[in-house]
């Protein structure tokens, strides 16, 4: 675990997403300070999740009839808060084919009908990140390396350079996926995760102004073999809020099942804590995974990813009342 309690991340440049969209309607609170662990036995955060069930509906998704097969659907999440409301974009897996979607929402509780996006090559739609700032979206995606692009509203993207390649380094010597782009005062740090071949690790590195090059790549977070994310890590998700930086993430658990679940945890103080346990049954019964937060409301939203009993990827939300400001 290599620099995880000094991550040094800087406020994010006057995006609007740096703030609540809305006046909180609710009460906020600090996390809890002594949280019961899983069944199980793992720590958990204490954010007091609760689980809003499925974003959008599988005819608003795929259409009336749609047959949506084992390991198909939703994936990949990436969420922003305009200062107007949420802009969401998305993967949707159907066979060999992967398609990148956008949804708005001006409340986080209804969705618009997911439009495809456009502008990108076939291959350059794979794990998508966005950035919105004053001069508009910047979407950092890829998968083997990791490229960025930008577009006045969202949905209509041009593309530009290539600035992370798989590395010398052991961890991302095969390949980089899952970017997270966090906007700084000095240019951009990108989160990612890195494949050797065999497991999962995240990396960081930092890019110019311009985001022409990225330098300084390396290891930030590796798994615990003896924890509930023993085999591999990925698909950071870091949040700045009120000088606090969180960082979200992705363990896969070869312990209870091979192949086993992914699911979401948070890093606290370089302590691995469980998010999003998966549930008895239902739509995430075998996986959680990809998160996406903002801040909301005074508290938070996730967008996330459950894999159900029935084998199908979707997009799930949930809230925490804990304080985002």
């Amino acid at each position: 675990m290599r620099r995880v309690l000094a991550l040094s991340l800087t406020a994010a440049c006057g995006s609007p997403s740096s703030e609540p969209h809305l006046e909180p309607e609710h009460d906020c609170a600090a996390p809890d300070a002594s949280p019961e662990p899983t069944a199980a036995g793992h720590p958990t955060d204490g954010w007091r999740w609760q689980r809003r069930g499925a974003l959008l509906s599988d005819d608003l998704l795929y259409g009336d009839g749609a047959n949506i097969a084992y390991a198909e659907g939703a994936i990949a999440p990436t969420l922003v808060d305009t200062g107007a409301g949420l802009h969401l974009l998305f993967l949707r897996k159907q066979g060999s084919e992967t398609t990148l979607w956008a949804s708005t929402s001006p409340d986080a509780a209804t969705w618009s009908a997911p439009a495809p996006v456009t502008g990108l090559e076939a291959d350059g739609t794979s794990y998508p990140s966005l950035v919105h700032d004053d001069d508009g979206f910047r979407l950092w995606y890829g998968s083997g390396s990791i490229a960025w692009a930008t577009s006045d509203d969202g949905l209509s993207f041009t593309p530009l350079d290539t600035v992370l390649r798989a590395g010398d380094a052991e961890f991302d010597s095969l390949s980089l996926l899952y970017p997270h782009a966090l906007a700084t005062e000095s240019g951009v740090r990108l989160y990612y995760t890195g494949f050797d071949g065999a497991r999962y690790a995240i990396g960081e590195a930092d890019c110019n102004p311009e985001a022409t090059a990225c330098t300084g790549a390396g290891p930030l977070l590796e798994h615990d073999p003896d924890g509930w994310d023993n085999t591999s890590v990925g698909m950071p998700e870091v949040v700045e809020s009120a000088g606090e930086t969180h960082l979200w993430y992705g363990g896969y658990d070869t312990e209870i099942a091979d192949p086993g679940p992914w699911r979401v945890g948070k890093l606290v103080d370089g302590e691995r804590l469980l998010s999003l346990p998966l549930t008895e049954s239902g739509d995430e019964a075998f996986s959680t995974r990809d998160p996406a937060v903002v801040p909301w409301d005074g508290g938070w939203l996730m967008v996330y990813v459950g894999m159900g009993d029935d084998g199908r990827y979707r997009l799930m939300s949930a809230t925490s009342d804990v304080c985002s400001r």
